[in-house]
């Protein structure tokens, strides 16, 4: 059983200086405490979740192209001047890991694009997001998956 309330965890405050990772962070923190109390005081699953929570990456058109790291959960695109590419790293690499990627800023493109030849859903043209939308990639260990 998780030993602590996950409503209890403080959220560090560079995590909660931007409105969308405070609003992202406190949803969080909400979903888990509710996940907590509805489990009878959860289970280690939450726990581990909670503390194994990867990073959000901001990602703008002087960083592109980008190459996702598996340190990596949410990559916030930034459009504004100029098309950003997001390269998926190889599917040898963080085998079952989920990535969210969404573009938050800028009327220009956001092109995802597997490793190499490797594919998402079976697709080698990679996928592209606009503004507002997001993308969940899954890595499967042979190819990427469309997860949502």
């Amino acid at each position: 059983m998780a030993e602590v309330d996950p409503r209890m965890v403080v959220i560090p405050d560079e995590l909660l200086n931007t409105f969308e990772k405070r609003d992202y962070f406190e949803t969080l923190e909400r979903f888990l405490h509710d996940l907590w109390v509805r489990t009878g005081g959860g289970s280690d699953l939450i726990n581990d979740f909670s503390t194994k929570y990867r990073n959000t990456t901001r990602v703008d058109f002087n960083q592109s192209p980008y190459t996702v790291q598996t340190t990596d959960g949410l990559i916030e695109t930034d459009t504004t001047l100029g098309d950003v590419t997001v390269n998926l790293h190889p599917v040898s690499q963080g085998v079952g890991y989920v990535y969210e990627i969404k573009q938050v800023a800028g009327n220009n493109e956001t092109l995802i694009l597997g490793d190499g030849a490797e594919m998402i859903d079976s697709d080698s043209t990679g996928l592209t997001i606009d503004l507002l939308e997001a993308v969940s990639v899954k890595n499967n260990g042979t190819e990427w998956w469309i997860n949502n």
